[in-house]
């Protein structure tokens, strides 16, 4: 169930540290429940093929589990993607205690049972219009990823195809069948 109310920018940075994911979409307070094992486990193995990628290519950029980008001041929209992917003219030097001004460069949003797909397709509108150049909707129920570029047609990749990102990690590749091992 997802529970909302109006807040401002300053009251959402402001939130208690409860355990609970929280994202702020146009002053509405979005209450998420935790992602359950295989969400997790999706993340974990994106996570750690990337990761493995930049640990040889850590000029490109950086990779964050959960980072919370200010899409918007006004409206306040904070989210939250489930994984991003950061270039390294983007990454700030002395770590603000603040949220990342606008999209990441790639966001990835792992589909739980509880997303609606207005809300997903709200999402990644969201990240294109405020500079994404990639987003990826990981779908684990039937094994695809939705990759969306802006002002490009969605492509939807099965299990027998490969993910890539060469305008934003070249030569990096992963199988799409390992991401749901």
């Amino acid at each position: 169930m997802v529970v909302r109310r109006e807040l401002t920018l300053d009251e959402f940075a402001a939130l208690p540290a409860s355990g609970v994911q929280h994202e702020l979409d146009r002053g509405a307070l979005i209450e998420m429940p935790p992602p359950k094992f295989p969400h997790s486990a999706i993340v974990r193995r994106l996570d750690r093929s990337l990761t493995r990628y930049l640990e040889d290519h850590s000029s490109l950029g950086e990779v964050y589990v959960e980072a919370g980008f200010l899409l918007s001041e006004s409206p306040a929209t904070v989210r939250q993607p489930d994984l991003a992917y950061l270039r390294a003219e983007r990454i700030p030097a002395d770590e603000p205690d603040a949220y990342l001004a606008g999209a990441p460069d790639l966001a990835v949003e792992v589909v739980s049972p509880s997303d609606s797909a207005g809300e997903l397709r709200w999402k990644v509108t969201q990240y294109l219009q405020t500079g994404a150049a990639a987003v990826w909707v990981v779908y684990p129920q039937s094994r695809t990823v939705d990759v969306y570029r802006p002002g490009q047609p969605v492509v939807v990749l099965s299990a027998a195809d490969e993910l890539t990102a060469e305008e934003l990690l070249p030569g990096w590749r992963l199988p799409i069948a390992q991401l749901f091992v």
